[in-house]
């Protein structure tokens, strides 16, 4: 007993070894690398905000029991009835996965299984946390200074610019390409961290195809 006990207790320690609580930005970034920006038709804010309400970007977050004995697992609070196994309660187990797969800090496998879930005929209402607090709202604060690459480079599939009045500016900092419309380009650009991108690799583009 003091030996399954001990195993038990070092099984814990790993898991939440493994998990963490993601800023804010690094979430919104993780999400738009694997294609979740405008993934049917939700926007990148809709997801962070969601994450936010259900979670508070808590990898590790397991939920109470639910009155029909199931709980809700990850950053995305996925619940045990229908979309993953407890090993505990009967589910439908759609994501095929366990849940415990949804409580480390390699969030894919939780993204995989949020785009089963949103295209279910509740789309993003299926969670609580985004119809209560993120649904018909302004979530541009959510993304708000986060610098995020530009188009969805899951896969290295083609990405289309998202064209704004026909004009996009694209900012190359460190090796990765930013993006910011022309109405948003002001002096919050202009310091010295984007100095020599204004000079020598400012350019602007109508809407196109990049392969990234």
């Amino acid at each position: 007993m003091k030996v399954q006990a001990l195993t038990a207790l070092l099984f814990l320690l790993i898991a939440a070894n493994e998990a963490k609580t993601m800023e804010r930005c690094e979430l919104a970034k993780t999400l738009k690398s694997h294609g979740m920006d405008g993934f049917k038709g939700y926007k990148l804010g809709d997801w962070v905000c969601m994450a936010q309400h259900e979670s508070s970007y808590n990898t590790k977050a397991v939920g109470p029991p639910n009155k029909d004995g199931s709980r809700d697992y990850g950053i995305f609070q996925i619940n045990s009835r229908y979309w993953c196994t407890d090993g505990k309660h009967p589910s439908k187990n759609v994501c095929k996965k366990p849940c415990s797969s949804f409580t480390n800090d390699d969030i894919k496998d939780d993204i995989v299984c949020a785009k089963t879930i949103v295209q279910g005929s509740q789309g993003m209402d299926a969670w609580v946390g985004w119809k209560n607090h993120c649904k018909g709202k302004d979530l541009s604060q959510y993304t708000r200074g986060c610098k995020l690459p530009l188009g969805n480079r899951e896969e290295g599939a083609l990405a289309p610019l998202v064209e704004e009045e026909g004009k996009i500016v694209l900012i190359l900092f460190q090796n990765e390409l930013l993006i910011t419309s022309l109405d948003d380009f002001s002096e919050e650009f202009m310091d010295n961290r984007f100095a020599i991108g204004y000079s020598s690799e400012l350019e602007t583009l109508h809407s196109e195809e990049v392969r990234f």
